[in-house]
């Protein structure tokens, strides 16, 4: 009886403390498993949030300077507003693309900015026209946003150094944020972009 009890007694296996201490380890590997899932994921969508704003932002600023470059004047209207007047040449592009408008006009509506040439009817002709008032609406072809869905401009300043007889010097600057429809309740994923530029009109 008493080898019965010696051999029974040296049988191998968990115990209670070995069993702790597996459960703690395999709980702190889940744990952090877990953590560097979550951090990876939520670092994939910032990127791809700012991946957004800087494509769109940088396809703005373009549309925009270009404007500048090709026009013989700027004038700024409350320090949000451009006015950009073209001479009555075919072989300026922006003349001929705005459908022989002799201006266009970039300003900030909301949370889109807008580019908005006059009228059709009124520059069929290629006659000297100004920009129209009306409310923002592609339906009448006189003014559509610049940026996509699920990016909003917060804020859009321009500003002018009249060149006299040399070019006009242009500044304009805008943020881009994350539509609202993309906000997130934490602060750190939260994504915005800064954009400046300086231009100088064709001034001839």
């Amino acid at each position: 009886m008493r080898n019965f009890f010696k051999r029974y007694s040296h049988t191998s296996g968990f115990t209670l403390i070995e069993l702790l201490i597996t459960v703690g380890v395999l709980a702190i590997v889940s744990g952090l498993s877990v953590t560097i899932f979550v951090t990876i994921s939520a670092s994939y969508d910032k990127a791809d949030i700012i991946a957004r704003l800087s494509s769109d932002g940088n396809r703005i600023m373009d549309q925009i300077t270009r404007s500048i470059r090709n026009s013989q004047d700027a004038r700024v209207i409350g320090g949000t507003e451009l006015v950009l007047s073209y001479d009555k040449s075919l072989q300026n592009l922006e003349y001929a693309n705005n459908g022989n408008c002799t201006q266009v006009r970039y300003y900030l509506s909301g949370t889109s900015v807008f580019k908005q040439t006059p009228t059709t009817g009124n520059c069929a002709t290629g006659t000297s026209c100004s920009c129209q008032d009306a409310a923002p609406s592609c339906a009448s072809a006189s003014s559509c946003p610049l940026n996509s869905n699920n990016v909003s401009i917060e804020s859009l300043t321009v500003s002018s150094v009249d060149g006299g007889l040399n070019p006009d010097l242009v500044t304009v600057s805008f943020t881009l944020t994350q539509d609202a429809s993309l906000a997130s309740p934490d602060a750190e994923q939260q994504s915005r972009l800064d954009f400046t530029r300086t231009v100088s009109t064709r001034g001839y």
